[in-house]
């Protein structure tokens, strides 16, 4: 059985928006920065490992684009992701490799 100890810390600004979480488990610590732009939409976060996720959100506060792996996302009116307007759709799915 694996035992450890794992804590959370946050920082918001004042519109509530998330802005810097530090997780520790164990020995280790990672950090999270999110940056916001004026109308309180999430443009970047930046990873434990340092690499950022850039996602240039349009108008409504969606996501345009993540970092180099989705460029040009199309939505519907409705807000779901129009799948055949994303190039290198593929590695979407390995997302978690930027981590």
């Amino acid at each position: 059985m694996f035992l450890f100890n794992a804590y959370v810390d946050s920082i918001y600004d004042e519109n509530r928006n998330l802005n810097y979480e530090q997780i520790t488990v164990g020995d280790g610590v990672y950090t999270l920065d999110y940056d916001f732009n004026g109308n309180d939409y999430i443009e970047k976060i930046t990873y434990p490992s340092g690499r950022e996720l850039l996602l240039n959100p349009n108008a409504m506060g969606w996501a345009t684009t993540v970092g180099g792996f989705v460029s040009d996302v199309v939505y519907f009116d409705n807000g779901t992701v129009n799948m055949s307007s994303i190039q290198h759709w593929r590695r979407w799915r390995n997302l978690t490799s930027i981590v």
